[in-house]
Formats: C-alpha cells, structure tokens, sequence
C-alpha cells in the first residue's frame, strides 16, 4: 500500500495519506523505502484492525488495496461496513476504492489467461479461504454491507487490478483521482 502511496504523494503534491495496518511490524516497513524521504511530511502509519469501525472521519476517500481478496464473503462484508459510521460523517461523494483483481467473467479472455486466473482463485480458496472475485460479487457484497453503496464505472487495467469506484449513498459523483487519503479537491 505504501509503495502506491508513494506514487501518487509524488504525482499529486496535495494529497495525504493514512496507512492503516494491523500488524505494527508492516507499518514499521514504510519509512525504509527509498522515496520516502521525499513525501514522509504527508503520510502517517496507523494500526487499525478493518474489522472494527473505521476511526478516520471527514477524509476525502478510502482506499482497499489488495485486501478483499484475502477474506471469505462474510469477513469483506464486516470489513466494508466498517467504513459506513465514517463515511456517513465524511463530505457528500466520499467513497471507498477498491483495488482488487476482478476476475473476468467465463470465456472473454485467452483461455491461457483465464485458466492462469483461475488457478489464483484456487490458490486463494486453499489458502485462506477466500476468492478472487468478479465485478458483480463485488457489487454483491457491496450491497450485502449497505445499500446505499453505489458502484462506479470500474477502471481496469493490464495487469489485472480493477479499481472499483464505491460511492456511499451518492450527493454527487466525484469525477478524476480516488485513492484512501485525506483528498483536497479544490487543490490544483
């Protein structure tokens, strides 16, 4: 998570970001990458467990990278609603992103890539329990958590991250950059 941080702190120089992570000893990994130096006045560590409610208020977007996939339906349901209490005192169109693998569905990819694709899922099943996902049981446990979440056009890319765009109870669509940061949109 750092890492993409990183990359956008030095594309966007109005961003902040909080890292939240349960285990201290990952959060103790940021300040040693290479480029920290550069954004460490804009970023900050916090040890969180998502599965309790999500003690960041008023921030301007929620980022989940690379972490529904790691937890069975259940466990991502209790993880998304524990944003809802600060997403409903955030500003209108604060959202979550989620930036996941999303499986394609059946036969519209190589069947090279797609069996490669699946077998991820299977290791994913194994060991631990949880799946790869396709874009609609992704909107599925995003409507299972609350029903006012409403999905984005979602932004696929090459190497087969998809980035959801999760708005709560939309006031209005927020167009351009998500990412789990505090977000100033005024900001140039």
């Amino acid at each position: 998570m750092l890492t993409f941080s990183i990359c956008k702190l030095q594309q966007f120089p109005n961003l902040e970001f909080i890292v939240q992570d349960i285990n201290p000893v990952m959060l103790t990994q940021g300040p040693k990458l290479p480029a920290f130096d550069q954004v460490q006045e804009r970023v900050s560590f916090m040890q969180y467990d998502f599965c309790t409610p999500q003690p960041i208020q008023h921030a301007g977007l929620f980022l989940l990278r690379q972490v529904l996939h790691n937890y069975n339906d259940d466990k991502c349901v209790t993880i998304l609603r524990s944003f809802v209490p600060a997403l409903e005192k955030s500003a209108p169109g604060t959202g979550i992103l989620i930036n996941d693998m999303v499986l394609p569905a059946a036969n519209t990819k190589p069947k090279v890539e797609e069996h490669a694709l699946r077998q991820l899922d299977m290791a994913m099943l194994g060991g631990y329990a949880a799946k790869q996902r396709t874009l609609n049981e992704f909107k599925g446990l995003l409507e299972k958590a609350d029903s006012r979440f409403k999905v984005g056009a979602p932004t696929f890319s090459a190497c087969c991250l998809t980035l959801i765009q999760c708005i709560s109870w939309p006031r209005y669509m927020v167009k351009g950059l998500w990412g789990c940061w505090k977000f100033n949109l005024n900001a140039s």
